[in-house]
């Protein structure tokens, strides 16, 4: 039985969690940003598709995803693309798993003087940033997506405006200025157990006002996928 909680990637939690209890661990996620994206925007620059993530508080996230990551998110986090019914899509940027528990194993014994000798003593706790919704314009454009390596970026949703009278290219040339890239392309990743995660949320959403539970997610750092 895991005898140790790591707390993962939570968007916005900072600090050092290693020493918390289950029970505090479960108070902190119920107070976390739930990391639900409330939409996407497809933009081509320079000949290919790029992703853009809608989202409340989009600029914090952003700030602490890269800073979560050491400013290298390509190496923490994997993309995903799933259909999940027809017209349903699900998008998950998530984090890698092996390298949230090689971290925790590594803070535990330098800082805490803790030596843990198997991740199997862990348990991992951690959230997703995750989008689902019926979303046709990916049918549209999800063959000219990189099939690798994905430009991805945050725009805060108070910059999302309608303005009748502004044109697309200009919607998109006053916007943009507000897109914070992420300093790498992230690759993409496939993965059974993220699409049945995804799946579930999709179903909780359909059958309640709310996800419940949220996008938490208990894992094991063996689910990492390439």
């Amino acid at each position: 039985m895991p005898k140790h909680v790591c707390v993962g990637y939570v968007p916005m939690l900072y600090g050092d969690h290693s020493r918390l209890t289950p029970e505090a661990v479960q108070n902190l996620m119920e107070k976390a940003h739930n990391g639900l994206i409330e939409g996407c925007i497809y933009l081509k620059i320079e000949g290919t598709i790029c992703l853009v993530f809608v989202m409340h508080r989009g600029d914090e996230i952003y700030k602490h995803l890269t800073y979560w990551s050491e400013n290298n998110p390509r190496s923490w986090f994997r993309l995903y693309f799933e259909e999940l019914e027809e017209g349903v899509l699900g998008i998950s940027l998530h984090p890698q798993n092996s390298k949230s528990i090689k971290r925790f194993m590594r803070i535990m014994s330098e800082v805490h003087n803790i030596y843990i000798e198997s991740p199997k003593k862990i348990e991992l706790i951690y959230r997703p940033l995750v989008y689902l919704g019926r979303d046709h314009t990916y049918q549209q454009i999800k063959g000219l997506l990189p099939e690798t390596n994905v430009k991805v970026g945050f725009l805060d949703a108070r910059f999302i405006k309608v303005n009748r009278e502004e044109s697309t290219a200009q919607w998109r040339e006053n916007t943009a200025e507000h897109i914070q890239w992420l300093p790498q392309r992230i690759k993409r990743g496939h993965s059974k157990q993220i699409r049945k995660f995804m799946m579930k949320m999709w179903n909780d959403l359909r059958s309640s006002n709310d996800i419940d539970p949220q996008t938490t997610h208990i894992g094991n750092p063996d689910n990492d996928s390439n």
